[in-house]
């Protein structure tokens, strides 16, 4: 399945769909999609067999979000925070799908309790946000949601985040 490419205005800078050959251009595409300040240089990595710039984002909340981008195109791949705060409400890594908020809405809809992690993410198809949160009675649960529909696919006690 073709992934679904994020409109990233800086992707005209540095050639218009050419990838991102550079660190700085993966810096100025995570930050075009995000918002927030680069907290250090992007680097490249490989997960699930993908090439991808990493850039650590650290967003206006003081918030530190991961962000992978495709090397070859610069779509985007993931977005996660593991530490908080979650409160930056205006978050939409995915236009033209469900925002951060909308999302989040929806899992803490599926499971009452404290959010201590979420990513949206890139899985050799559509892309779907998860979240975790601890429920009162201190089990944790991961919850999974399509980013397009908003569908539930996954609700599931977890050990620890994976």
């Amino acid at each position: 399945m073709i992934r679904n490419l994020i409109p990233l205005l800086s992707l005209v800078a540095c050639g218009g769909g050419a990838g991102l050959p550079e660190a700085t251009d993966a810096e100025e595409a995570a930050l075009a999609l995000v918002g927030g300040s680069a907290s250090g240089a992007a680097e490249q990595v490989s997960e699930d067999g993908h090439d991808l710039w990493e850039v650590m984002v650290t967003m206006d909340n003081g918030a530190e979000l991961e962000v992978l981008l495709f090397v070859d195109d610069g779509a985007l791949f993931e977005v996660k925070d593991t530490t908080g705060p979650f409160d930056y409400d205006t978050l939409d890594p995915l236009p033209g799908q469900l925002t951060y908020a909308e999302a989040r809405d929806i899992a803490m809809g599926e499971v009452a309790g404290d959010q201590v992690a979420w990513e949206v993410k890139y899985d050799d198809g559509p892309y779907f946000y998860e979240f975790y949160i601890r429920e009162a009675g201190d089990q944790l649960f991961e919850i999974k949601l399509w980013a397009e529909s908003g569908e539930v696919f996954v609700v599931e006690g977890k050990d620890e985040i994976d």
